[in-house]
């Protein structure tokens, strides 16, 4: 049961009473009707778990419960919303920005299949562990597809590659997937037209050159911060349509700009950042085997 703001007298001044609202910390009702099909309660400081009847709510569109205080884990019960096709409100939207501790995304938000927008989504909520493989399932998603600043690590799932109709908003930036490669299916995106945030998720590796089938690109091309070593591939070259923040810096690059990428700075007016952190204009060193020293 939702627990209500209360008031309390804070000061006596001639006599009058004077009150200030002191709100405790709400909890998430558990007893909505079944048929309800919308919910937006993002930044209502709500508090405490999310309940599992939610699962029960399979006739829910749109939801928003972002921003808020909510932690525990997600109950693998919302699997059964399949229902739900966007976040209800863009700019908090669907679990975005909670505390869940380091607790898993459930592999059941796959089952969500009909969802096209996710709003800011699964974004700043302290997930943590592995991305599920089961998130390529959502392959309906047409923009907001965000994984960012969280706590996940191990292996991208390659089954990411799948979100073939995203064309805006596609982040895995700030986690931690040391020691990992960037996905070669992340070329499969090629819908993708702008905000690709693949920045500080400390990739190591070459960066794929199927990234260059995103020809539709045109602004925040972001893969920098990252571990990613070896030479610029030539295929970035195809993103001719690219106008603004190009940036491949602080990384590990090495050998020459390749004279097929450089020849997109000329179209790049805002934020063209390739040399700056890298090793350019040097030799690459291949990793000397392990064998060799035996």
């Amino acid at each position: 049961m939702m627990t209500l703001p209360r008031r309390r007298p804070v000061l006596l001044f001639f006599g009058v009473a004077c009150y200030l609202q002191q709100a405790w910390a709400a909890t998430l009702p558990t007893s909505e009707p079944t048929a309800k099909t919308s919910i937006d309660w993002g930044e209502m400081g709500y508090s405490g778990t999310i309940p599992t009847q939610f699962g029960h709510l399979t006739a829910l569109t749109e939801m928003n419960i972002g921003s808020n205080q909510i932690t525990g884990s997600v109950p693998t019960q919302l699997g059964q919303m399949t229902a739900m096709k966007t976040a209800n409100n863009a700019n908090s939207g669907f679990l975005a920005t909670n505390d869940f501790g380091g607790s898993k995304i459930p592999t059941e938000i796959g089952m969500m299949t009909l969802f096209t927008s996710m709003g800011y989504g699964l974004y700043a909520s302290k997930f943590g562990g592995t991305v599920p493989s089961q998130l390529g399932s959502l392959s309906m998603i047409n923009k907001d597809f965000r994984l960012n600043n969280n706590e996940h690590t191990g292996t991208i799932p390659t089954q990411l590659g799948q979100l073939t109709g995203c064309t805006d908003s596609f982040f895995v930036s700030s986690n931690d997937f040391t020691d990992n490669p960037m996905p070669t299916q992340f070329g499969q995106l090629s819908n993708m037209a702008a905000y690709l945030g693949l920045v500080n998720a400390i990739f190591t590796g070459t960066l794929p050159t199927q990234i260059g089938n995103m020809v539709k690109m045109t602004s925040r091309f972001k893969v920098n911060s990252n571990v990613l070593s070896g030479t610029i591939p030539t295929q970035l070259g195809r993103l001719t349509k690219m106008f603004a923040k190009f940036d491949l810096g602080s990384n590990k690059f090495c050998e020459d700009v390749p004279t097929e990428v450089q020849a997109l700075s000329s179209a790049v007016t805002d934020s063209w950042s390739v040399t700056t952190g890298n090793s350019i204009g040097t030799y690459c060193i291949a990793p000397t085997p392990v064998s060799a020293f035996f």
